[in-house]
């Protein structure tokens, strides 16, 4: 056998080795291939069941996702957009007009003239309110800063809680629907705690095992379903409308009662002035009355003097009269002797010059 034909033969013999090997070795990943595409298809099996329960529902899952995105849906529907996470900036106090930033979702979607309620997004245990309804007056889309006013007039205490209110806001498109599971997680002390006394056993009530005469009982509306009583729900905007015109009504006729109420106070004020006027003028005319009743004393006894005077000057001169009078007539008797006198002397005078002739 030459040379070549051995070389041959030790190439084929390697390359019989080389195939052998590489043939068990493609034997080899076969095999595991196999393994893991049996393994992947039991997953993907798995997978899909896991998937099904996962859309449909199940009684391990519960709710399907179908289901849920029926159930939100529903709930977007009620509720509509909603912009969480908006920080207040500064607000008047007078006017309640300011501007939010919100920076969810990109882009926000909020638009000029829009009408939105605004809650604080704090717990209502911690202070969480409800601010108002406002509408969109500017939208500054490069700073994500929407400009906001309110929509209804509101109150003095109510611009002071607007701006001194911190945290984050949210902003809803439209007020929250009422439904039976809204307060569904609250405990009987949140409860008294947000609802006014009148409406409180509605809330603590609801869902809990009642008859019909406990209705009347309780004084409440609503009904018993199924042995448990059922609360009226409401329509919390026009509610929410109803008790801001009120209120309106209220702070006005507030407004009108402390103006009166400063109206009399100043009244009031002016009257104490008249009466301490009048009080200075009777102590003046009652000084002045003491004055004339003393002057009066003094004229009475001054003229009680003078008529003691007069009735003895009378008396003095009723005795001149008398005296006078007595007088004159002794006056007159001597004039008549005297002129009886003068006649006898005048006749004896001319008795004496007839002889003489």
């Amino acid at each position: 056998m030459s040379t070549w034909n051995k070389v041959l033969i030790g190439l084929i013999l390697i390359a019989t080795a080389v195939f052998f090997y590489l043939g068990a070795s493609t034997l080899a990943i076969h095999k595991e291939w196999r393994e893991k595409a049996n393994n992947a298809r039991d997953e993907i099996k798995d997978l899909q069941a896991e998937r099904t329960d996962l859309v449909e529902g199940s009684e391990v899952l519960g709710m399907g996702i179908r289901e849920a995105r029926h159930e939100l849906h529903e709930v977007l529907v009620d509720r509509g957009l909603v912009w969480s996470r908006c920080r207040p900036g500064k607000f008047d106090a007078t006017t309640g007009a300011g501007s939010v930033t919100t920076d969810l979702p990109t882009p926000h979607k909020i638009t000029d003239k829009m009408v939105l309620a605004v809650f604080e997004e704090a717990d209502f245990k911690d202070g969480g309110r409800y601010l108002g309804q406002f509408a969109v007056d500017g939208v500054d889309e490069a700073n994500n800063q929407v400009a906001i006013k309110p929509s209804l007039a509101i109150t003095p205490e109510q611009g002071k809680r607007l701006a001194a209110s911190k945290g984050t806001w949210a902003l809803w498109e439209i007020i929250p629907i009422d439904n039976h599971e809204l307060f569904g997680d609250w405990t009987d002390e949140q409860k008294k705690a947000a609802f006014p006394e009148s409406n409180l056993l509605e809330y603590t009530k609801d869902a809990q095992p009642a008859k019909a005469e406990d209705l009347e009982q309780w004084g409440i509306d609503g009904e018993v379903v199924d042995g448990k009583y059922v609360r009226q729900l409401r329509d919390y905007d026009v509610l929410l409308k109803s008790y801001h015109r009120r209120l309106t009504q209220l702070a006005i006729q507030i407004t009108a009662a402390n103006q009166s109420n400063q109206a009399v106070q100043a009244a009031q004020a002016d009257a104490r002035v008249q009466v301490q006027f009048r009080q200075n003028e009777i102590t003046a005319l009652k000084a002045k009355l003491a004055e004339l009743k003393r002057q009066e004393t003094a004229v009475a006894a001054h003229l009680n003097a003078l008529k003691e005077k007069l009735a003895a000057t009378s008396g003095a001169i009723d005795k001149t009269i008398q005296a006078n009078q007595a007088t004159a007539g002794q006056i007159a008797k001597a004039q008549l002797e005297a002129s009886r006198r003068i006649d006898e002397r005048t006749a004896a005078a001319l008795a004496r010059t007839d002889q003489s002739r």
